[in-house]
Order: structure tokens, then C-alpha cells, then sequence
């Protein structure tokens, strides 16, 4: 009963970033954005992502339930520019949370991914980023970058940070940090439709925590 809980909990954190981001969209269109033709392409255009990416949270969440495991053909994903898609993202955040300082340092190169899967990666670590931060300025780093042959991700943030006998243990889809803690919240769902996602790339996450300093979570494509 407390898992089920917890899921719905977790679940409706997910779902709550794109359902704020269609509210606030359609809420300044019904204002003033009707008029600006510019403006109201654009956010129409980001209602539709949101909506899609609405249905891809449900999928996950349905996979997530069975436990599956989906293989991916990279043969048939074309190549994206990952500066295209961190940069859409950022500016969403920038609509919903207009007070975050975002810096990143990515290479100019393309990489084998789902766009969708890509952006969700960035949205659920961002999300947990701004979460679980209890700074009045909030610093978020993306790094972007090629390794040998290796794509790596790092979201570096200076939040809360995770306890470090806690780390291992945050990306089980239950998993609640310490009740004490003011902020505390699971961070459940979410980092398990990420640890899902980087598996069926045959990738790794890695989570490296100091308290009240930083989290850093990276993402190795192999």
C-alpha cells in the first residue's frame, strides 16, 4: 500500500512539469498571445511537444510496471544535435522557473537518440535539480561532451545534495531519502524512467552527491 502510494505520488510529479508548462502556455495565449502570430506559433508548437511528451511519461510508467526492457535499433535513429535539444529545454525552464542561472559547455556533435528520450533525460534531471534545491540562487551546469567514444551527459546542480549512503539507492523506483529531511521527497519515478531509458541505450548513470553542496548525475553512451 505505501509503494502505491508513493507511485501515484511520484507519478503525479511527473506528469505535473508538462501539464504546468500547457497551462502557462495556453494561459498567456488566452491573454495576449493571440495577437503576436510569432508567439502563438511557438507556443502552440511547445502545447503539442508537451502533449506528446505527456504520452511518452504514460508509456514509460507503463513499461516501468511490467518491467521491460525495450531494445533499441540505432541503425534506424537518425543523429541530433544535443546543443539543439538541451537548448529547447533550458528555454522551457525559462518560462517555468525564470529565476534558475543555467551554464553548459557542450560539443559540437551529433549523436544516435531518440529526440523524445533525449529531452526526458534532460527534464527529469533538471526537475529533481530545481526540486530538490533550497538555494535563493539556484546554479544549474550541463555538460555535454565526447569521450574517446564514449557520449557523456552531466547535470550538475548546487542543491540539497543526496547522503552519501542514500546514492546508490535513489534510482529504485520506491526508493524515499531520509523522512527527517525538510526537503525530503521520492525521487522514485522519475530517476527510474531515466535509469530505463539510458539501459535501452545500453548506457550507464552515475550519481556523485555532496550534502548542501552538490549533485551531479552523468549519463554514459557507450
Amino acid at each position: 500500500f505505501d509503494e502505491q502510494t508513493r507511485f501515484v505520488s511520484d507519478a503525479s510529479h511527473e506528469l505535473k512539469t508538462p501539464l504546468t508548462a500547457l497551462n502557462g502556455h495556453l494561459s498567456m495565449l488566452k491573454r495576449w498571445g493571440k495577437n503576436d502570430k510569432e508567439r502563438l506559433e511557438k507556443s502552440l508548437d511547445t502545447c503539442i511537444s508537451e502533449v506528446e511528451r505527456l504520452t511518452k511519461i504514460v508509456n514509460d510508467m507503463l513499461t516501468l510496471s511490467r518491467e521491460e526492457k525495450v531494445e533499441i535499433d540505432l541503425e534506424n535513429i537518425n543523429e541530433v544535435e544535443p546543443k539543439i535539444i538541451i537548448d529547447e529545454v533550458i528555454e522551457q525552464y525559462k518560462i517555468l522557473n525564470p529565476d534558475v542561472n543555467y551554464t553548459t559547455n557542450i560539443d559540437d556533435i551529433k549523436v544516435k537518440i531518440d529526440p523524445n528520450d533525449l529531452k526526458q533525460l534532460l527534464i527529469i534531471f533538471i526537475d529533481n535539480s530545481i526540486k530538490y534545491n533550497n538555494k535563493n540562487n539556484i546554479e544549474i551546469r550541463i555538460n555535454f561532451k565526447k569521450i574517446l567514444n564514449k557520449m557523456q551527459i552531466e547535470v550538475i546542480d548546487n542543491g540539497i545534495g543526496i547522503p552519501s549512503e542514500e546514492v546508490n539507492n535513489v534510482m529504485k523506483r520506491f526508493y524515499k531519502v531520509d523522512k527527517s529531511r525538510k526537503h525530503n521527497s521520492s525521487f522514485g519515478i522519475g530517476l527510474s524512467i531515466a535509469s530505463r531509458i539510458v539501459k535501452n541505450y545500453n548506457g550507464e548513470i552515475f550519481i556523485s552527491s555532496e550534502l548542501d553542496k552538490y549533485t551531479k548525475v552523468t549519463v554514459v553512451f557507450k
